[in-house]
């Protein structure tokens, strides 16, 4: 009876273990638990375009290849969040040279109270093929993101290399 006993538990305390296992197909190339790449959208004009500004904080910003990575916060819980980023064409004139980003967050009118963090991942490969046609002698930018409804960039400025 007690050999029993020990082999039930044995059997239960495995498929318990692997029941709770991550999928690790679930995972994207750079680790997050995001499985759909965001676009971006590019814009010549910042006055002729309209930027969702539902409130979202910047937490962290992470570059992979082509791939940038936002880690941001917000309210909500109960509806679909959508975040898009906006991309200026245009470059500053400094050194090394400046991009304008813009990050949009639209809640769908979610008034839960949640606190929910995750991450948002971006292709920057659109933008890189741009610049690289438009600037021939441009390698490295620095990224100025500026979170939903702030006229301030997320800091620090993160280079981007290519």
């Amino acid at each position: 009876m007690m050999n029993y006993l020990r082999f039930s538990c044995l059997i239960i305390l495995i498929f318990g273990i692997l029941a709770c296992q991550t999928d690790s197909s679930k995972f994207s190339l750079t680790g997050t638990d995001k499985d759909t790449v965001e676009s971006l959208i590019l814009f010549d004009d910042i006055d002729l375009i309209t930027i969702d500004g539902d409130g979202a904080a910047i937490n962290s910003v992470t570059l992979s290849g082509d791939m940038l990575i936002l880690n941001v916060s917000y309210g909500g819980g109960c509806e679909e969040h959508k975040f898009k980023l906006y991309v200026s064409k245009g470059l500053s004139k400094s050194n090394p040279p400046q991009a304008e980003m813009y990050l949009s967050h639209n809640a769908n009118g979610d008034l839960c109270e949640a606190y929910l963090t995750e991450d948002i991942v971006f292709n920057l490969l659109p933008f890189k093929k741009s610049i690289s046609r438009d600037f021939k002698s441009v390698y490295e930018i620095l990224l100025r993101i500026y979170p939903p409804g702030s006229t301030d960039p997320f800091e620090p400025l993160h280079k981007y290399k290519f």
